[in-house]
């Protein structure tokens, strides 16, 4: 129920905000006025406006707890794995917008490895590679957010 929560309050947040509509392209036809600095991705204009509406408690269980699946493949992983590096990598303002609330962001990491830590006792798993994997993960991504892609692409 949690994520169902979760999504709707973001659909909420998104919808009754102008810049989605002008993001979207389609401001000028509804008659709203609403800019959208340039280069802003999807993805961080939902982090932005759930921020903007339910403050950081809000950004920590939409980002960082409800988007978690029940069931998780290894499939699951390596498409999560290759789309949050994609965004670290192209989206200067996902970069921007990770440097302005990089304590609320670390803090989603660590709450997403307590869980992990805790499905893995539950499930009775003692298997270190799991959270070594999650916690090399947890690094190169936060490289890419910190990285100069200017001089590496």
């Amino acid at each position: 129920w949690l994520s169902t929560w979760c999504l709707l309050f973001a659909v909420a947040c998104l919808v009754s905000n102008a810049k989605t509509w002008a993001l979207l392209g389609v401001s000028p036809a509804l008659r709203w006025r609403g800019a959208v600095p340039a280069g802003l991705d999807a993805i961080t204009w939902l982090g932005q406006a759930v921020w903007q509406r339910g403050g950081p408690v809000a950004f920590l269980l939409i980002t960082g707890v409800s988007i978690l699946p029940q069931e998780l493949t290894l499939g699951d992983c390596i498409v999560r794995g290759v789309a949050a590096f994609y965004l670290r990598a192209m989206s200067p303002s996902f970069r921007d917008w990770v440097k302005q609330i990089e304590s609320y962001h670390l803090l989603t990491w660590i709450i997403r490895a307590g869980l992990l830590s805790c499905t893995l006792s539950s499930l009775g798993i003692q298997n270190m590679g799991v959270l070594i994997g999650a916690a090399g993960l947890m690094a190169v991504l936060h490289w890419a957010e910190n990285a100069d892609w200017g001089t590496l692409i």
